[in-house]
């Protein structure tokens, strides 16, 4: 028992020095969203399936089921959430579906910049620009 009890306090101890030369935790949902939270002055808590973080005066609560997983960056995401500026961006069947404007100046791209089309797309993660905003999208 005491033994375990060591592991896991250096664990802790070692996970807490390696966060310490990063600035950002970022979250990231099962639908693919990410935020990022500066790590100064940050609270967590967790409560009735919520997960609260809270950092600069700014609150996000996400839904605990919601959450693939959460990491330590050096630099804070650059895609905007999903539904972000009454956009939603998704790929159903293989094709992308979005709800901006008529006319919008639509591009797909992969994870590596690579430019492909709205359609017959794989499995896998997505940026979609609408009008030189950046969404990311997964394609199930």
């Amino acid at each position: 028992m005491k033994r375990s009890l060591l592991l896991i306090f250096a664990l802790v101890c070692t996970f807490a020095v390696k966060a310490q030369n990063l600035d950002y935790l970022t979250v990231r949902t099962m639908e693919g969203n990410e935020q990022s939270f500066s790590l100064d002055q940050l609270k967590l808590t967790f409560a009735d399936g919520k997960v609260v973080a809270t950092s600069k005066g700014e609150t996000t609560t996400f839904d605990f089921a919601s959450l693939d997983f959460m990491f330590f960056t050096t630099e804070p995401t650059a895609i905007e959430n999903m539904s972000d500026g009454g956009c939603t961006v998704s790929i159903v069947g293989g094709n992308l579906q979005t709800n901006a404007p008529a006319g919008s100046t639509i591009h797909v791209f992969t994870p590596d910049g690579k430019r492909v089309g709205q359609s017959s797309l794989n499995r896998g993660v997505y940026l979609v620009q609408i009008n030189g905003r950046t969404y990311k999208t997964i394609a199930r």
